[in-house]
C-alpha cells in the first residue's frame, strides 16, 4: 500500500498537506494542489487504516456534489439522476453509502 509520504514525495508537497486533503482540511490550500492529491490517492488507492468492513456508518460514507451553476433541479435531469444511481450502486457495492448535496455556488 502506497503511504502518505510516498505520494507526498511524489507530488513534491509536504505529508502534512496530503494528510490534510485526506481529512478534509482543505481551506487553506489551493484548489490546484487538493485536486493533484485527490488524483494521486485515487490513483493509487489510498484507504486511511480502519475504513474496512468494520467501520462506523460515519466512515462509510460518500459525499456527492453536483455544480451545474445555476441549474437548480439537478435531481429531474436524467443524466444526472443516471449517473445518481450509478454511483450509488457502485458505492453500495463497496460497503459505502452516499450523501449528495446540489451547492448554490461551485465554490
Amino acid at each position: 500500500m502506497t503511504t502518505i509520504k510516498q505520494i507526498a514525495e511524489e507530488l513534491g508537497v509536504s505529508p502534512t498537506t496530503v494528510s490534510n486533503v485526506i481529512n478534509g482540511r482543505t481551506g487553506k490550500m489551493s484548489l490546484e494542489t487538493r485536486r493533484k492529491i485527490e488524483e494521486a490517492l485515487w490513483e493509487n488507492h489510498y484507504e486511511t487504516a480502519g475504513k474496512s468492513s468494520g467501520a462506523s456508518s460515519g466512515e462509510n460514507m460518500i459525499a456527492v456534489g453536483f455544480c451545474m451553476g445555476g441549474y437548480c433541479n439537478v435531481l429531474t435531469d436524467p443524466f444526472c439522476g443516471e449517473l445518481l444511481g450509478a454511483i450509488q450502486k457502485a458505492a453500495k457495492e463497496q460497503g459505502r453509502y452516499i450523501v449528495y448535496d446540489v451547492p448554490e455556488t461551485e465554490e
